[in-house]
């Protein structure tokens, strides 16, 4: 059977906003929880086990450096009213969380550990160079396959996210003819090319007729626990 690949990313803010049409949305608290198998957070697993942290700072506290660093990093702005400079905290429902996931596509009983941490090696290496400095990696071995999730805290995270980025420089450059969806495809052929071809994964879209049943129904339910778009264009 060929293997494929399956890698998603999406940002989060610390609140859902108020102008927002999802006013039950993930947020930054949320996906840390659901992550880090806090109880009550991750019904879709029938059996949650400890996460492994595989690279960065324990995910638990990923919350608390990050508060830290949007304080360190607020906008000065002109006090009008007192007089000289003061800080702009950074608004709750900004995306200050840049979430992505990586998949082995093996079935969790067939797994050679040894090629499954080369993989899960270069996946790291690519989110590195591609979105910036890992705060927390884990991974997840409950599931029917194993994958990790991998994350990134940033002031504007969606700068970081080529969809995101895309739409923002198209409303500064009128002629750029990049758009969410070919910026999205483009960066799952970076992955492949990066990534899964030296691992003997195919780049292949996200369509059910290309998986069978028990790969599709774990993708399906991945999909559902965590709300992430999906790249596979």
């Amino acid at each position: 059977m060929t293997l494929s690949q399956f890698m998603h990313v999406k940002t989060y803010p610390r609140k859902i906003s108020s102008l927002s049409s999802k006013k039950y949305g993930n947020t930054v608290d949320k996906i840390v929880k659901e992550a880090i198998r806090f109880k009550g957070s991750c019904n879709h697993v029938k059996v949650p086990q400890s996460v492994r942290l595989i690279s960065g700072k324990p995910l638990e506290d990923l919350p608390k450096r990050l508060e830290k660093l949007l304080k360190d990093t607020g906008q000065n702005i002109m006090d009008t009213k007192h007089g000289g400079l003061k800080k702009r905290a950074v608004r709750f429902d900004a995306h200050v969380l840049l979430a992505a996931v990586y998949s082995y596509p093996v079935k969790i009983g067939k797994v050679k550990h040894d090629a499954m941490d080369d993989f899960f090696k270069d996946c790291i290496e690519f989110h590195q160079n591609q979105f910036g400095e890992i705060d927390s990696a884990v991974l997840h071995i409950d599931e029917s396959y194993f994958h990790i999730h991998v994350y990134t805290i940033d002031a504007n995270a969606k700068r970081l996210h080529p969809g995101f980025a895309a739409k923002e420089y198209k409303k500064i450059d009128t002629t750029y003819t990049g758009t969410y969806r070919s910026e999205m495809s483009k960066l799952q052929d970076l992955f492949f090319e990066q990534v899964s071809s030296h691992h003997d994964i195919a780049r292949i879209g996200p369509a059910r007729k290309r998986y069978t049943r028990d790969v599709y129904l774990s993708i399906k339910k991945m999909l559902k626990s965590s709300q992430l778009i999906i790249l596979s264009i």
